[in-house]
């Protein structure tokens, strides 16, 4: 996984998650904040699957913020950052399971 990428779209979903304060609730923006500068630092400091499990557990809660009956949702500006982030995150899943089975 290529660590630049990753890093370079935490800090592109940064100001949204937390420009989406009001939608979401201040509380709420501030934990999955929270979470995303946690998630950076262990990028930051992580290799090889590491990564994708860091990457994981941000995905999950942003995910959970965004199900149908909260109000996260993100506009057709922002919507690229964040699929990004999920498809590197769902591929680096899928890698890490196909490891997995051939031990």
């Amino acid at each position: 996984m290529d660590k630049e990428k990753v890093l370079g779209l935490l800090d592109q979903l940064k100001p949204i998650l937390a420009g989406k304060a009001e939608s979401i609730g201040a509380e709420t923006a501030k934990q999955l904040t929270a979470t995303l500068d946690q998630t950076r630092a262990e990028v930051v400091q992580g290799e090889g699957m590491a990564l994708g499990i860091s990457l994981q557990g941000l995905v999950q809660a942003v995910s959970n913020a965004s199900l149908p009956g909260t109000e996260l949702r993100f506009t057709d500006e922002e919507k690229p950052v964040w699929e990004e982030l999920k498809s590197l995150t769902d591929k680096e899943r899928t890698d890490i399971f196909r490891g997995v089975h051939l031990f």
